[in-house]
């Protein structure tokens, strides 16, 4: 597979051998997806067209490396009134976290989301586990007989606090074990 080759065209230029060879071989080398995969520049969409036509922006990399998706539907209920809405700019994040028991019924952690959103739409926890020791990963815990409830709560464009404690919520969260936890955030980022 060739390299990609600048094709520079300037007013009066005549179309040569030259030219098209490399226009054919840049178009090659740019959907040979099985060999390049997709190749995107900074800030630059790419589009699809609707059923009716109009043409949507649906994926951009944009200039801070973040990779942005569009035209994907989200719903909320708003005080009982359930919304149905397109969002573009959506970004995900995602992460684990540990923590160790605070001796009291509720342990808390704060998370600070790599890249702030512009607006939150969703953040979702669930408990990994525990263990006596430092977890290295999330395939190092293990199944602990008092498994924690995680909630995400005061949650903001910039991170949430993940709350664990358990179901009866009278059970003191153990001092000497390490609960784990992962989360999920999706949100806009222009």
């Amino acid at each position: 597979m060739s390299a990609y080759v600048s094709v520079v065209w300037t007013t009066g230029d005549v179309l040569t051998e030259t030219k098209l060879d490399n226009m054919v071989s840049n178009d090659q080398s740019e959907t040979a997806h099985s060999a390049n995969g997709m190749i995107m520049n900074n800030n630059v969409a790419y589009s699809a067209k609707q059923a009716g036509g109009s043409t949507k922006d649906v994926m951009k990399l944009g200039t801070d490396d973040i990779l942005r998706f569009s035209q994907l539907r989200y719903q909320k209920d708003n005080a009982e009134s359930i919304t149905s809405s397109t969002e573009e700019n959506l970004s995900v994040q995602f992460g684990w976290g540990q923590v160790v028991g605070s001796g009291a019924v509720q342990t808390q952690d704060a998370v600070t989301f790599p890249t702030a959103f512009d607006s939150i739409l969703y953040v979702g926890v669930s408990g990994l586990g525990g263990k006596a020791s430092a977890i290295a990963n999330i395939t190092d815990t293990i199944a602990v007989s008092e498994e924690p409830v995680v909630q995400a709560v005061v949650i903001s464009t910039t991170g949430f606090t993940a709350r664990l404690s358990h179901n009866d919520e009278s059970t003191i969260m153990s001092n000497s074990r390490r609960f784990a936890y992962s989360w999920i955030a999706i949100g806009t980022k222009a």
